[in-house]
C-alpha cells in the first residue's frame, strides 16, 4: 500500500480567478448552494485524507455553510483547530455574498488562537480570521484547509455530525493503490459505497444522508459516537502494526537514568512481590508528580520522557504512565503502556486501529491477571482505573504483540444511599441522606476532591446528587470525607412532590422519590443501540421516612452489567433492565404500613 485517499471528485477543483490551490470553483459553489434556512447549515462538504509515502496523513477539507435568518448568531471567525498532532500547511476563506460580490481571505489572514486553558500547559491552537464584512442572510461562508497529521497507520473516521452544523450534500471517496484491499465500516446508517477500478487502484463512494442535530436529548445509554460515520484503514493496518510503530516512537522516553533508578530502589526497599513494588510506585508517582494537563509538541499519548518528568515533578496521564513504566523497569517488573478513551460511549473497531485514545495507564499482569495504574485517580486504588473505563477496551502496547484487551470492572463497585428522612408539608420530605460509592465509583472524585476548592466541590457534589437520585433535590448543607476505599457524601436536603397523602395514608416509591437512581428504561426503537448502563449500574438503597401515621421503609437492589454491550450482552442487559422497571412498576404506590 502506497497511499489511501479519501476525496470527491469536486473536491479537486480549484478557485476560479483567485489562484488558490484550495479553495472550490465559485461556479461550482453557486452550483450546489440551497436555499436559505432558518438556521446557518452545511450545503456542500467533502474531505479528503491521503497517506503519505513518509507516513503521514494529510487531510484536505472544503465546506461552505449558508448563512440562515439571523446572521448574527453566525460566529464572526472561520477558525480552525490546530493541535499538537494536527499542522495547518494551508488555508484559505472566502465570503460570497447574495449579491455576488466575493471577500477573500487568504492565508496570511488567519492568525494563531491559543486554546490552551488555566489547567494544562499546552501547545494548542487554532487558526482564525475574522469575516471582516457584514453578514446578509443567504451568504456562502467557503473554508478550506490542509492538515498534515503526525501518526500514520491509524486509519481514517469521518461523520457529518463532527461538523458542528445541520448538513447537506456531504460524500467522500475512498481510493486505494492498486493491489491493496481496503477495509472498512458504517457505522450507525446502511450506506452502500458504489465501487469502480481506476487507474490507480480502487475507488468508493459513499454518500451520507442530510444531517440535523438531536431536537431533543440522547438517552444517555447510547453510545457517543452514533451518528452515520464511516471508519476505513488499509488491509495492512493492524493493532499491532500501531503498537510497533509507537514503541518506536516513545522507545527512547521509557528509559530510566540514575536518579529515577535510585529514587525507585528507595521507594521498593523491603518491598518482596512485584505487586507490593508497583503499588509502592505508584503511591510515590501520584504523590510527588503534581498533575498539568501536558500537550507540548506531544499530543496525548506521546510522552515526555521518564527523567524529564522526574526532574519537573509534573506531568500528566501519559507522563505518569510512562515514569511508572520506567520505575517497574529499574526494579525489574514486566509492565505494558496501554491506550485507552476516559469516557463512557466510544466504540472501539477491533477489526482495524483508528484514532480513539485520549488516555494512557499502565498495564500488569499476574498468573493472568491483569491490573491497571493510573496515577491521576488520587484515591489511592492501586491497580484500579475510573469507572468510565469498566469494560473499556485499551490497546496493550507491546512489542510484536500489541492487543486489544477489556479493563475489567471491579466486582467492588456498589453505590449505596441510607438516610433517615422526615414528612414535610407540602407531601415532600426532609432530611439526612447518605451515599457511599465504593471502588471505581469513587475514582471520580479524588480528581475534583484535589483540583477543586470548596464552593465549587460543593457545587459538583450537589449535581451529583441531581443526577444520581432527584434532578428536583435542594440541598441545603454537605460535607464528604474519603477512605481508602469510599467517597461518602453526607447531606442535609429536601426533597418536594414526592409523597402521595390518600384516605389518612401517605404513600411514595422508589421511582418518586429517586427517580435518577433507576436506570432509565430504553424504548423499543432504541433497545438495539443501548451500548452502556448509565452512571450507577450496582446499587442498595434503605431510606425511612418518619409519617405521622408510621414510618416507611424503602429499599432498593439491583446489580445489572455496565456495558458496553456486543449483542448477546445487550439482550441479557435489556432482560434484567425490563425486570427491574417491571418489579418497581408493580410495587409503584408504597402504602404506610413499612412493607414495601
Amino acid at each position: 500500500m502506497k497511499y489511501l485517499t479519501v476525496l470527491t471528485a469536486a473536491g479537486l477543483l480549484l478557485c476560479a480567478g483567485c489562484g488558490s490551490p484550495i479553495l472550490l470553483e465559485k461556479d461550482f459553489v453557486k452550483r450546489v448552494a440551497a436555499p436559505p434556512d432558518a438556521e446557518s447549515h452545511i450545503i456542500y462538504c467533502n474531505d479528503s485524507y491521503t497517506l503519505t509515502d513518509k507516513g503521514t496523513i494529510v487531510e484536505k477539507r472544503n465546506m461552505v455553510v449558508r448563512v440562515g435568518a439571523d446572521p448574527r448568531a453566525f460566529p464572526p471567525v472561520i477558525m480552525m483547530e490546530e493541535m499538537a498532532r494536527e499542522k495547518i500547511t494551508g488555508i484559505e476563506g472566502r465570503v460570497i455574498h447574495a449579491d455576488g460580490s466575493t471577500t477573500h481571505i487568504g492565508s496570511s489572514e488567519f492568525f494563531k488562537v491559543n486554546l490552551s486553558g488555566k489547567e494544562r500547559i499546552a501547545e494548542e491552537y487554532a487558526r482564525a480570521a475574522g469575516i471582516t464584512d457584514r453578514l446578509g442572510t443567504g451568504d456562502l461562508v467557503e473554508s478550506a484547509v490542509v492538515i498534515e497529521h503526525s501518526f500514520p497507520l491509524l486509519g481514517i473516521a469521518f461523520s457529518p455530525a463532527d461538523l458542528g452544523y445541520p448538513s447537506d450534500n456531504v460524500s467522500c471517496t475512498i481510493e486505494t493503490g492498486k493491489g491493496e484491499e481496503m477495509r472498512y465500516e458504517v457505522v450507525n446508517a446502511t450506506i452502500e459505497p458504489s465501487v469502480q477500478n481506476t487507474e490507480t487502484g480502487r475507488q468508493y463512494v459513499f454518500a451520507f444522508p442530510p444531517y440535523r442535530p438531536p431536537t431533543k436529548r440522547q438517552n444517555i445509554m447510547l453510545q457517543e459516537n452514533r451518528w452515520p460515520g464511516i471508519y476505513a484503514a488499509p488491509h495492512s493496518a493492524t493493532w499491532q502494526s500501531f503498537g510497533d510503530w509507537y514503541l518506536t516512537l516513545v522507545g527512547d522516553r521509557l528509559t530510566p537514568g540514575k536518579a529515577l533508578s535510585d529514587t525507585t530502589a528507595r521507594i521498593v526497599a523491603g518491598k518482596s512481590s512485584p505487586r507490593e513494588k508497583l503499588d509502592a510506585i505508584f503511591d510515590y508517582c501520584k504523590g510527588a508528580i503534581r498533575y498539568e494537563q501536558m500537550y507540548i509538541a506531544n499530543g496525548e499519548i506521546v510522552p515526555n520522557p521518564a527523567d524529564v518528568i522526574f526532574s519537573r515533578r509534573f506531568g500528566d496521564c501519559k507522563d505518569y504512565a510512562t515514569i511508572m513504566h520506567a520505575m517497574a523497569a529499574s526494579a525489574g517488573i514486566p509492565t505494558e503502556l496501554a491506550l485507552c478513551y476516559r469516557g463512557r460511549g466510544v466504540k472501539m473497531f477491533e477489526s482495524f486501529p483508528s484514532d480513539v485514545f485520549n488516555h494512557v495507564i499502565l498495564h500488569y499482569t499476574d498468573n493472568g491477571k491483569d491490573s491497571w495504574y493510573d496515577a491521576t485517580d488520587r484515591l489511592g486504588l492501586s491497580g484500579t482505573p475510573s469507572f468510565d473505563l469498566a469494560n473499556a477496551r485499551a490497546l496493550v502496547v507491546e512489542q510484536g504483540r500489541s492487543r486489544i484487551v477489556t479493563i475489567g470492572e471491579s466486582p467492588q463497585n456498589l453505590a449505596t444511599v441510607a438516610g433517615r428522612l422526615t414528612e414535610d408539608p407540602g407531601h415532600g420530605v426532609r432530611g439526612s441522606l447518605s451515599l457511599t460509592f465504593a471502588y471505581q465509583y469513587a475514582v471520580e472524585f479524588s480528581w475534583e476532591q484535589e483540583h477543586l476548592n470548596g464552593e465549587d466541590m460543593r457545587a459538583s457534589l450537589t449535581a451529583v446528587l441531581r443526577r444520581a437520585l432527584n434532578d428536583d433535590i435542594a440541598v441545603d448543607s454537605l460535607d464528604w470525607h474519603t477512605t481508602a476505599e469510599t467517597f461518602v457524601l453526607n447531606a442535609s436536603c429536601r426533597i418536594p412532590n414526592c409523597l402521595v397523602a390518600l384516605g389518612g395514608k401517605t404513600y411514595t416509591s422508589p421511582s418518586r422519590l429517586f427517580p435518577n437512581l433507576l436506570p432509565d428504561d430504553v424504548d423499543s426503537a432504541e433497545a438495539r443501540k443501548a451500548f452502556y448502563c448509565p452512571y450507577l449500574n450496582n446499587v442498595d438503597m434503605d431510606v425511612t421516612i418518619a409519617t405521622p401515621a408510621e414510618p416507611l421503609r424503602l429499599t432498593l437492589h439491583y446489580r445489572l452489567p455496565a456495558g458496553p454491550f456486543d449483542d448477546a450482552s445487550r439482550a441479557v442487559f435489556l432482560r434484567d433492565l425490563l425486570s427491574i422497571h417491571a418489579e418497581f412498576a408493580r410495587s409503584r404506590v408504597i402504602a404506610g404500613n413499612g412493607h414495601p
